[in-house]
């Protein structure tokens, strides 16, 4: 009996361990001290991969505030040591050595801090367990799976399931490899194991791993961009390929190219890493030729499913611009027109020349279109409509079938001034009661438009009086007109293509 005088301390815990009772002595009255607590009852020990769950129940009286759990490795005859302390009744102690023999027990502590007795200890043979469904992989295809069990302080039976109270599972022989059967319905499995071993002890806590079944591959959509009809050297192409699930492997297959690899690791334009879109770009090289070929997308996910190969709805059409003609001259027609002589276009897919003029040197498709030519050999064109005492410039563009051009240098030439065409010679008579009978020479104007013939009833003739015909052969050397009066006058203008016009002689013609 321990006695005291004066306030009352609280003495070690290795003094409280004794078990016999105690007092202190002080001006008080004599006060014993609490009895320690009993040793909590019902100690398990349940291992894990190097480690193990200890349990327990409370102690049959008493309210414990915390339990020490202690650990000893009788493997080197070590003593105990204090592991952790807790206020539940179980604890996981971790980081073991493996394949080892290890004492576990535990005492309850009091409010005081007083330590009670402890558990009889419990020995377990600490191992390095582990499961692992098919060697690891993250995905699979296949409800059957093979599953990887390893106890190195080795297991008797154990127990498979995918729902960790086991409900559905019997018991059976311990297996490093075992065959399992994953429930129905794509998603993320777990399958836990519980290992039973030769002691009689069971795992503190199952071993667990997982695995994503996936049975099915799909192609949503495969576009190209951007959506034109055709493509040319040094353009930029994106292939598209939406099948909604990351991580696998995406391609496109067109006709005259090799395949081309897409990705879903956001390195291309508008691309987000792992969302499912695999991108890739390709710029045209300058000898590339496509025509209207499909674009087909294939597609293997993680989980070794192959999707339908899906076509684009676009086809790929990838063109290189003809070779372009050069102008061999510029003549002046007799007619004033001008002549545009060029060379043969070397192309295998000939659609037409194009001939522009401008009355500048900036001559492109934007100017005035002149003529067009279907057939490849022939290769000169009048232009007629070239004002006079205007310097005109020329180029000649070649078309292909893909509507693709090429165009020639730029040459020029100066027109003439234009002369007024030579006047005709006019007659007239009645050829009957109300009809008369207008004749005049032929006019030799190369640049002959149409004859105007005007008519009046006062003393003169012009272009301001009434308009009776325009004849447009200048073959044309007569016409008949039907009056009414006694007395008509007559002119017949020559009018160019440029709207120069001269004037005939007048006729009167009397009834």
């Amino acid at each position: 009996m321990i006695r005291l005088l004066g306030t009352v301390v609280v003495v070690g815990a290795a003094l409280f361990t004794l078990g016999c009772e105690r007092e202190i002595d002080s001006s008080d009255p004599v006060q014993s001290l609490p009895e320690a607590l009993a040793a909590p009852v019902g100690l398990s020990v349940g291992p894990i991969d190097r480690g193990a769950v200890v349990s327990w129940s409370p102690p049959p009286s008493g309210t414990p505030l915390l339990y020490r759990v202690y650990t000893a490795d009788s493997t080197i005859g070590q003593e105990f040591a204090v592991a952790d302390s807790t206020s539940a009744t179980s604890l996981t102690i971790s980081a073991l050595t493996a394949n080892r023999i290890y004492k576990f027990t535990v005492a309850a502590v009091d409010s005081l801090g007083v330590e009670g007795e402890r558990a009889p200890f419990v020995t377990a043979t600490v191992g390095q367990l582990s499961l692992s469904i098919a060697g690891g992989d993250r995905f699979t295809n296949s409800r059957v799976v093979q599953l990887q069990l390893s106890a190195s302080a080795g297991a008797s039976t154990m127990r498979l399931s995918e729902r960790p109270d086991f409900t559905d599972a019997s018991s059976q022989p311990f297996s490093g490899n075992e065959q399992f059967r994953l429930t129905d319905g794509d998603g993320t499995k777990v399958v836990y194991a519980e290992l039973t071993f030769s002691d009689g002890s069971a795992t503190g806590a199952p071993l667990l791993d997982s695995i994503l079944l996936d049975r099915v591959a799909t192609i949503d959509s495969v576009i190209i961009l951007p959506n034109q009809p055709t493509f040319t050297a040094g353009d930029t192409i994106l292939f598209r390929l939406d099948a909604g699930e990351p991580e696998g492997d995406a391609a496109v297959l067109v006709d005259g190219l090799d395949n081309l690899d897409l990705f879903d690791d956001g390195s291309t334009t508008n691309d987000i890493a792992g969302d499912g879109v695999y991108q890739n770009e390709l710029i045209v090289p300058n000898d590339l030729t496509i025509d209207g070929a499909s674009v087909t997308g294939t597609f293997v996910d993680p989980a070794g499913n192959r999707a339908t190969d899906r076509l684009s709805d676009q086809r790929l059409t990838i063109a290189n611009p003809p070779l372009a003609v050069s102008i061999v001259s510029l003549t002046l027609e007799e007619n004033l027109g001008v002549r545009v002589r060029w060379s043969q276009a070397a192309t295998t897919n000939f659609a037409r020349y194009l001939i522009y003029r401008a009355n500048s040197a900036a001559v492109d498709e934007t100017s005035t279109l002149i003529g067009t030519v279907t057939s490849n050999g022939t290769l000169s064109l009048v232009d007629t409509t070239a004002a006079p005492n205007t310097t005109v410039h020329y180029r000649v563009f070649v078309e292909n079938t893909l509507g693709l051009t090429a165009g020639s240098g730029v040459s020029n030439l100066t027109t003439p001034a234009n002369d007024p065409p030579q006047a005709v010679t006019l007659a007239g008579a009645f050829s009957e009661s109300t009809n008369i009978r207008l004749t005049w020479t032929v006019s030799d104007a190369p640049d002959f438009a149409s004859y105007r013939i005007y008519r009046s009833t006062g003393p003169s003739v012009s272009e301001a009086d009434q308009l009776v015909a325009i004849l447009t052969s200048s073959g044309t050397t007569e016409f008949t007109d039907f009056v009414t009066v006694n007395t008509m006058r007559y002119r017949i203008y020559v009018v160019d293509r440029f709207g120069a016009s001269t004037g005939s002689n007048t006729v009167t013609v009397t009834r």
